[in-house]
């Protein structure tokens, strides 16, 4: 069974969200960095 958060908190992300998270991690929008890569400041990121 599937729990669901409706706290004020932190809640459960949908499982797309996170496997495009999972993917940016690794090759951010086809750029071949890592969204840990890339500067916050920088054009791709924004």
């Amino acid at each position: 069974m599937k729990m669901h958060n409706f706290n004020a908190g932190p809640s459960v992300l949908p499982q797309e969200v996170l496997k495009k998270a999972s993917e940016a991690v690794l090759n951010f929008n086809n750029s071949n960095l890592s969204l840990l890569e890339i500067s916050h400041r920088s054009a791709d990121f924004v």
